[in-house]
């Protein structure tokens, strides 16, 4: 491996120093150029640079027989995969929104015999044609920073598609929800750096049922 002119580069961040190293070798022989040379994830920049580790290895071909390797030294409280600020363990963000569903018409408070078909299930009169109509419901939303997640079935599965009672939402933050009310919608874990930000999100209704959702465990 050859280190290319110009290599390496050096960029002050509010974190640290990144370095980016750039060398020329052979395509197919670059993976074990890499071995070879020692290079491997988390190993720290030789002086002096120390406090940044390696954290990003590409390989880019370039021509029939010649290849780029470019090596990505970060410091250590810096993600390569999720460049953002990252907040601190425990942080919870509480958000809320809404969005639309279709409900069925027959199920609107609305509809009478002098607007609404039940037999063929359509409306009539100043509804005709009409068979269901757009609900706007309250959406809440949770975002927790831990310092740990494990990518399991049972833990990407857990409460997704429950119905959440009282206890269980006032402990994600929401106080006063009516029980059976709150079914989660959402759960979405992503890793970023040793950190890993986890979003849950409920939607309300009256109508869940408890034939079709069932109830959350746990606290």
């Amino acid at each position: 491996m050859t280190e290319r002119v110009g290599s390496p580069r050096v960029d002050k961040l509010d974190t640290g120093i990144k370095v980016t190293h750039q060398y020329d070798v052979n395509y197919d022989a670059a993976e074990d150029a890499l071995t070879t040379a020692g290079f491997v994830f988390g190993a720290a920049h030789p002086v002096p640079y120390v406090a940044s580790v390696l954290m990003e290895i590409s390989i880019e071909k370039d021509g029939p027989k010649n290849a780029i390797v470019t090596l990505v030294y970060y410091p250590v409280t810096w993600s390569a995969k999720s460049p953002e600020k990252v907040p601190p363990v425990g942080t919870v963000e509480l958000y809320s929104d809404s969005n639309a569903q279709e409900v069925p018409l027959r199920m609107s408070a609305s509809v009478s015999t002098s607007n609404y078909d039940r037999t063929r299930n359509i409306g009539i009169g100043d509804l005709e044609g009409i068979h269901a109509f757009l609900d706007p419901r309250p959406v809440f939303g949770r975002i927790e920073t831990l310092s740990g997640f494990t990518f399991s079935e049972a833990n990407v599965v857990a409460n997704v598609a429950k119905r959440f009672s009282t206890a269980q939402m006032t402990t994600r933050g929401l106080t006063g929800a009516t029980k059976n009310f709150w079914l989660q919608m959402r759960l979405q874990v992503r890793q970023a750096g040793d950190k890993y930000q986890k979003t849950e999100e409920w939607q309300y209704s009256e109508m869940w049922s408890d034939v079709l959702y069932g109830a959350a465990v746990g606290s």
